[in-house]
């Protein structure tokens, strides 16, 4: 489906005045962009959907710009080398959004200060494809600064001297292996000038986390805790420690910030197919309370779809209460073909 914009009023406008050779007239026309949440929308657990491959097929040939925005996280060339053999659909790094890739936008403010990478063990070696300079993950930082955690001995190192001066940020890209050590460290720091052991008020080192999400669904029948669990604690416990509420920013779903970067992303990648813009995005996913809850905040732009192979069940007819989809359907085939119906496009 094409969608006149402005463009056309405008060149009408100029026709009145100026003759433009046919070869230079073109009609302004935007597409649509389908967005993805992954475990629960595309496979659960090791299962993939079934109709999973056929659509993100279908959405390659018609030439559509698409995105999976997970929560997870990960490096993202291993994700969407792993992606792409899953779902038989070749995929580019274009075509996803982690919960922390949002965090590339910081590397202008943070690129030279000491950033502290927490999360598992992949966490430095993200922060640093991004472009930060200076990051340090816990382990190399504890095993410097043995006193921060008497419970578990770091293994002998050299001193590094990049990593005895004022942690300039603290990037969690998602729940970290030890949630104690972890949650003592961020603590320190945070009410700290950036250099543990010190006391300030207010809060002068950003903290950022990536993953909101309190649970996610697995194989396993009750879901599992998630990086928004590991942040819920940690706020409990800083604010029991320092009398204060723990300040940060928070990437990931339902946040807009990740909205806007999935524009961004889309619109780069539509203009790259030959379109103007994109008038319409579709968000499928499984998770009202992410999903849905974040396509909701980010604009009647956004289309929520919701499916129920994942987090809601809810019986056929029903939706969330909170954050009701403006679609509820079975998977993502079948809201696949709700969108070409609405788009008046064949499968």
């Amino acid at each position: 489906a094409e969608y006149m914009g402005t463009c056309s009023v405008q060149l009408t406008m100029f026709h009145r005045f100026v003759s433009i050779p046919p070869r230079v007239q073109r009609r302004c026309k935007t597409t649509w962009a389908a967005v993805f949440d992954v475990d629960g929308v595309l496979y659960r657990g090791d299962v993939v959907i079934p109709s999973a491959p056929t659509v993100l097929g279908g959405l390659k040939k018609k030439k559509h710009p698409f995105m999976l925005l997970t929560n997870g996280g990960g490096l993202e060339a291993t994700k969407v080398k792993g992606f792409s053999k899953k779902f038989g659909v070749e995929l580019t790094h274009e075509h996803l959004c982690v919960s922390h890739t949002p965090m590339k936008s910081l590397v202008d403010k943070h690129k030279k200060d000491l950033v502290l990478a927490v999360g598992k063990e992949y966490a430095g070696d993200v922060l640093t494809s991004y472009g930060f300079e200076n990051v340090v993950a816990v382990d190399e930082y504890v095993a410097q600064h043995p006193l921060l955690y008497p419970d578990m001995k770091p293994p002998p190192t050299a001193r590094v001297e990049r990593f005895h001066r004022p942690i300039g940020a603290v990037m969690v890209l998602n729940d970290p292996f030890y949630w104690g050590r972890e949650m003592q460290l961020i603590t320190d720091i945070a009410r700290s000038n950036g250099v543990p052991g010190t006391l300030v008020h207010p809060q002068q080192v950003p903290v950022y986390f990536s993953g909101p999400d309190f649970t996610y669904s697995s194989e396993f029948p009750v879901p599992r805790f998630g990086s928004g669990a590991f942040r819920f604690c940690l706020e409990e416990l800083y604010a029991k420690a320092t009398g204060a509420r723990l300040e940060y920013t928070l990437f990931g779903k339902p946040e807009v910030t990740s909205y806007r970067y999935a524009e961004a992303a889309l619109t780069k990648m539509a203009k790259s197919l030959g379109f103007d813009g994109i008038h319409k995005y579709y968000m499928i996913g499984d998770n009202p309370l992410t999903d849905i809850q974040g396509a909701l905040a980010s604009g009647p732009h956004w289309y929520p779809i919701l499916v129920r192979t994942g987090n809601f069940q809810g019986p056929v007819g029903s939706n969330d209460s909170e954050f009701p989809a403006k679609a509820v359907l079975d998977n993502v085939g079948k809201a696949y073909q709700h969108i070409l119906q609405l788009e008046q496009e064949q499968e």
